[in-house]
């Protein structure tokens, strides 16, 4: 057996398969209280989370729609209730989504019965008016913490920055 034959990727063990990850894998249940209009708008806004996202603006929830290409477009009402209602139980079952297993049928059963009526998902979105509004203000919180964490690395950065300079400064070009 040559070198050739030890590397070639010739091999059945050369071929990996990625196993596909459907969005809703992330979505853990038992974080959610079905029986309380906010946690169902929560669970709306994270199991949609890699396709659309939920913003507030003047008061009115403007949904965008993310495209393959990074490109959000805004979406009316309308288009996400099919989606929901149609597209996302076809997609359950053409993943091959084991209804059978608990994790499966727990995922499924929550969410067909969250939102089962066109007239429960509006009220999910419009109760997204309240979490987003309380929400962003946990999140601008947590992001001026950010910027003093960053202003500070900058600041320490910064100093090195010119205490290399200096040194630097100090070194003579040697002519050999």
């Amino acid at each position: 057996m040559s070198d050739n034959d030890l590397f070639s990727s010739d091999s059945e063990f050369d071929k990996i398969e990625e196993v596909e990850t459907f969005f809703w894998e992330k979505i853990n249940i038992n974080k959610y209280h079905i029986n309380l209009d906010l946690q169902k708008a929560m669970f709306l806004i994270d199991l949609l989370e890699d396709l659309y996202e939920f913003k507030l603006k003047d008061n009115e929830i403007i949904i965008y729609e993310k495209k393959d290409s990074g490109i959000k477009e805004i979406i009316d009402r309308e288009k996400l209730i099919y989606f929901l209602q149609i597209n996302l139980p076809n997609m359950f079952k053409e993943a091959g989504y084991d209804l059978r297993s608990n994790s499966g049928r727990n995922l499924y059963n929550y969410f067909v019965s969250s939102f089962k009526e066109i007239k429960t998902i509006n009220l999910a979105i419009d109760n997204m008016k309240i979490y987003l509004k309380y929400n962003k203000e946990e999140e601008i919180e947590e992001e001026e913490e950010e910027i003093e964490l960053l202003k500070e690395v900058k600041t320490k950065k910064y100093k090195i920055k010119n205490k290399i300079d200096k040194n630097f400064k100090l070194l003579k070009p040697t002519v050999l």
